[in-house]
């Protein structure tokens, strides 16, 4: 019974923080990264759903990740996540900005993943 509860107010917990922040999309879609570029500011990730997302980027499954715009920790931490997501085909979804584009046109992502229970 208390793990049922348990699961009942994370879920609400998660509801609630979703609706809190209208700027993040999780609509991204579920997949492994496909292809990924790194550059010494940011990362193109091919990975999610083909959209524009609400901010109107280009038409494409690629989001980026501007390390440029975080700490030196963050970005650390963030560049061993997605490696070692590439490495083992992990398929999981990134949470978008919805109000604006990243480098090159793409969707942005704001930092946050979502990986499945398996």
């Amino acid at each position: 019974m208390e793990k049922i509860f348990s699961k009942i107010i994370s879920c609400c917990f998660l509801f609630f923080s979703m609706g809190c922040v209208a700027a993040e999309e999780w609509n991204n879609g579920f997949g492994p990264i496909l292809e990924m570029s790194v550059y010494p500011t940011y990362a193109v990730v091919t990975q999610g759903s083909q959209s524009t997302g609400g901010a109107g980027c280009l038409n494409a499954n690629r989001w980026t990740v501007d390390w440029s715009q975080m700490d030196t920790a963050t970005a650390n931490r963030i560049f061993s996540l997605l490696m070692t997501v590439y490495t083992t085909k992990a398929s999981f979804l990134a949470v978008i900005d919805g109000a604006s584009c990243g480098q090159e046109g793409y969707k942005r992502a704001v930092g946050k993943f979502y990986f499945p229970p398996s």
